[in-house]
């Protein structure tokens, strides 16, 4: 479910999440007191409207680890991790939309399958 906003740590931003200036990117923050202080800063000033924070090149990690904040602190960002439409403003409407998605929602059946079989390893017999 959060597959959406977690392709954006991946791999480049989600062009959709920068559109709706729902994401700030931070480059060469320090992991141990710079991350959280950018975060605390932005998100106790906004009220409610603080952006997702993507910091990049962090010093002492190899390029390419980022770290994502705040995906979850906006209605917008819940609705596209979801896969919900963006027009709600609140999050209870959030939650009934979805709640009313899973009552429609049909469970796949299981399938048992012999992952040996499909590797290819021989089945050995157990001691008696």
């Amino acid at each position: 479910m959060r597959r959406r906003l977690l392709q954006v740590v991946r791999s480049r931003a989600d062009p959709t999440v920068e559109r709706l200036g729902e994401l700030k990117r931070v480059s060469g923050a320090h992991w141990d007191v710079e991350m959280g202080a950018v975060t605390h800063m932005l998100t106790e000033k906004s009220g409610g409207t603080a952006p997702a924070i993507l910091f990049d090149d962090v010093p002492g990690y190899r390029k390419g680890y980022r770290t994502l904040y705040g995906q979850l602190s906006s209605v917008k960002r819940i609705a596209l991790t979801l896969g919900l439409p963006l027009q709600y403003e609140r999050k209870v409407d959030i939650v009934q939309r979805y709640h009313a998605r899973m009552q429609d929602l049909r469970p796949l059946p299981p399938a048992a399958r012999d992952r040996r079989r499909q590797l290819g390893v021989q089945r050995t017999p157990r001691p008696p």
